[in-house]
This record gives C-alpha cells, sequence and structure tokens, in this order.
C-alpha cells in the first residue's frame, strides 16, 4: 500500500509539473508567492496540538494555495512543504506520499470542485468567490480532511471510527471554521491589494462582467 501511494504521488507530481507555467513562476512578484506559499504551509503545519492519545491537529492551508497559486503549483507546493517538513521535524520521509493523500489531495480536491461550482453554477460576483471559493471551500476542505484523518487514526488504535470522531467532532467544528476565517481573510487581502497574484481570480469576471 506504501508502494502505490508513492507510485501515485509521483504520477500526480509529474502531471502538476508539467502543468506549470514556469514562465509566470520566474516573474518576481509571483515568484514571491509561491515561495511564501511554501513557508505558510510549513509555518502553519508546524503549529500543531496533540492529544493525549498521540492525535495531532492543526489548520491545513491547502485550498488558499490552491486559490492563490492555481491547481498544478498547489501540488507541487504541497509536496516540497511535506519534505521540509520532514526534513525540520526529522519524520520518515516514506511516509510523505500516505499524508499527501490523507491530508493534501482530498483537500484540493473539496477546493478545486467547491470553485467549479462557483464558476458554473453561481453569479459572477467577487464576494460569490469570497465566500464561496475561499471561506466555504475552506471549511468544507476541513470537513472532509478531518473524518479521512480520523478514519485512519481509529484503524490505527484500533478503536471505532464513530467514537473517535464523536470524541474529535467539537474539534473538528473549530478547526473548520478557523481555516474558513483563515483562508477567506489571506484571499480577500490578495484580492484587494494584488488581484494579478490570486491565479484562480478572473478581474473579468468578478469585476467586469456586469458591465460588458
Amino acid at each position: 500500500m506504501l508502494a502505490l501511494s508513492w507510485v501515485a504521488l509521483l504520477m500526480v507530481l509529474a502531471w502538476a509539473i508539467c502543468r506549470v507555467k514556469w514562465e509566470r513562476v520566474a516573474d518576481w512578484g509571483f515568484g514571491r508567492v509561491w515561495h511564501g506559499a511554501i513557508t505558510f504551509v510549513v509555518l502553519l503545519w508546524s503549529l500543531k496540538a496533540s492529544l493525549r492519545d498521540g492525535f495531532t491537529f492543526h489548520l491545513l492551508g491547502i485550498v488558499a494555495t490552491f486559490l492563490a497559486l492555481g491547481l498544478p503549483l498547489a501540488i507541487t507546493s504541497a509536496v516540497l512543504s511535506l519534505f521540509v517538513l520532514a526534513i525540520i521535524q526529522q519524520a520518515a520521509f516514506v511516509n510523505i506520499a500516505p499524508t499527501f493523500f490523507i491530508l493534501v489531495a482530498p483537500a484540493l480536491t473539496v477546493g478545486r470542485l467547491v470553485l467549479w461550482l462557483v464558476e458554473t453554477r453561481l453569479p459572477p460576483h467577487m464576494f460569490v468567490y469570497l465566500f464561496g471559493a475561499a471561506f466555504a471551500g475552506a471549511g468544507l476542505s476541513v470537513a472532509v480532511v478531518v473524518p479521512i484523518s480520523l478514519l485512519t487514526w481509529s484503524q490505527f488504535l484500533d478503536r471505532s471510527f464513530f467514537r473517535v470522531m464523536g470524541d474529535y467532532l467539537p474539534i473538528a467544528i473549530q478547526l473548520g471554521f478557523a481555516e474558513a476565517v483563515l483562508t477567506g481573510m489571506l484571499i480577500t487581502i490578495g484580492v484587494v491589494y494584488k488581484p494579478q497574484w490570486i491565479s484562480t481570480f478572473d478581474d473579468a469576471r468578478y469585476l467586469f462582467a456586469r458591465k460588458g
């Protein structure tokens, strides 16, 4: 299973690297956003809390990274962040692939799905983007990632998933709200001051659609 996760990760990473617009990354301004996103994820995942049975929880920052960088570069950044975290925390590198598919991949999937719904099913308005893609997307990403993490953890503890989920549900709710607020604030600041640095934000759609 571990080997399969690594094969899958390498395939996903190869796809992402081939899809990244590296000429844009080479731009001084957007390049800083990319480096800042990696630093942001590393710091956010380093600020974690552990409970008595060893379960660790922290904010993700994955949807914010996706909205700012786009999907291919967000995948690349997440993998780089996991390698940096493994070095800093002296963790086993073999766990990078499972961690990616437990924490990162579900969050990216939710973020991309919510953005698709915002772009195809909702009015083209800036506040729809901010509250839908950023705020709601980030909160829903935690709502998906936490059960997946707890399911994995319950197998490790040999305990009922529903019992573990019941124990950690209050924490999951608070974590989801904090993730939504943090992502909403960061993307709002980016859209207001540097919209060209938010890859998934389209000025023509969200600011000028009604004038056309």
